[in-house]
This record gives structure tokens, sequence and C-alpha cells, in this order.
């Protein structure tokens, strides 16, 4: 399953637990009384919001940390099993042999011949990513159900969702916001930083003034 497809997957469990936390609400409602929806605390759409953010955010968050980390822990492995004679290589000399198992495995141009350790250590590779990859998606998927399943059970006439959603998507645009804010300072950093180095070597008059570039 491709990444792409799990994410769609995590948008229709989450929407699938939005309508079921919707339902036991209103069957919890139902069941204290002939009042209905006044025995509830908040309105039925915030118990479904609240399951259903419990089913997407958590498996996103683990679904982020997967793509970032599972190539590197597949690359390490093979690396790892590499013949003796390989560890001497350097860093550079390293990464190219990386990149062409890499394209061995995926089908893509390799820029050397390919001999037997290139050929193990691609099979060794698609192998590690298909069972890592497997893997991510059945924890992901498992922890999409578990999140929408610990919701659904604390509905309750009593349970405060609207509270609840809210501080959560009040705690979701700060992290959007502050992301913002953190790009855009690491890029004027970034800048700056450059700058300085820059003008370590050529002085500012001759930059400004000096007639050779």
């Amino acid at each position: 399953m491709q990444t792409t497809t799990l994410t769609i997957a995590l948008f229709a469990i989450a929407t699938a637990a939005f309508f079921l936390g919707r339902e036991r609400s209103l069957a919890v409602a139902v069941a204290t009384g002939p009042r209905k929806l006044l025995s509830l605390h908040s309105l039925p759409g915030y118990y479904g919001y609240f399951v259903a953010l419990w089913a997407l955010l958590p498996a996103l968050v683990v679904l982020a940390i997967g793509v970032f980390v599972e190539p590197r822990i597949v690359v390490a492995l093979v690396v790892k099993a590499l013949p003796g004679a390989q560890a001497s290589l350097t860093a550079g000399e390293l990464d190219l042999l990386v990149n062409n198992i890499r394209n061995l495995a995926t089908g893509d141009v390799v820029s050397v011949e390919v001999d037997t350790v290139l050929r193990e250590a691609s099979l060794q590779y698609s192998r590690l990513r298909s069972t890592s990859h497997n893997l991510m998606v059945i924890l992901v998927l498992g922890v999409a159900v578990l999140g929408s399943v610990h919701a659904w059970r604390r509905i309750s006439p009593e349970f405060r969702a609207r509270n609840k959603v809210e501080h959560l998507i009040m705690w979701l645009l700060i992290a959007a916001s502050s992301v913002a804010v953190l790009t855009t300072l690491g890029i004027v950093m970034s800048v700056l930083f450059e700058a300085i180095r820059f003008f370590r070597e050529v002085p500012v008059s001759e930059f400004l003034f000096g007639l050779s570039w």
C-alpha cells in the first residue's frame, strides 16, 4: 500500500469514526432519558469530531515518523550487512554505493558494473523495504482503530466533547502557525549565517565598490 493510499484509508477510517461517534452519543442520550439531546453536554457532531480526531491524528504522527525513519533504518541495516571490504569506503563512496543499491532495487540505472555484492544488497534492500512498509501500514491502521475505539468508549452524556475538540483545534492552529514562524526564522538565519561567512572572505567595501567580480 502506497503512502498516498494509506493516507486516504486513514481519512476513510476517520470519516467512519465520526459517524460512529455521533451515533454513539445519540444512543447514550436516548438511554439516559426522553429529553435526548438535552441530556448531552455537547452537540452530537462534537462527539463525532472527537472520535475522528483520535482516529486520525495519532495515526498521522506515526505515519510521519515512519516515513522519515523507515528508509534510514533500512539503509543502515543494508550497509551493516555489506562485506568487510566496504568498511574502508569514504562517506561519499558509501553514499554512491547506497544510491546504486537503491537504484538497482527499484529498476533505475546504476553508475557501476553490477556484481554479486551489489545484487545481493539490492535484494536485501527490497526485502527490508517491503517488510518494513507492511509493518508500518499495520501499525498506522492499528493506531487509527485503537484511537477511535478509545475515544468512542469515552463518550458519555457528561463528557465535554466540545471543549476537547476546541482545545485540540486551538493547539493544532498554534502548531501550524509555529511551523510557519520557525520556517521563516530558519530561512532568515540561514541567509544571515551564509552572508556572515561570505563577508568574512570578501570585505563589504570591496563587495560594494570593487571593480572585479
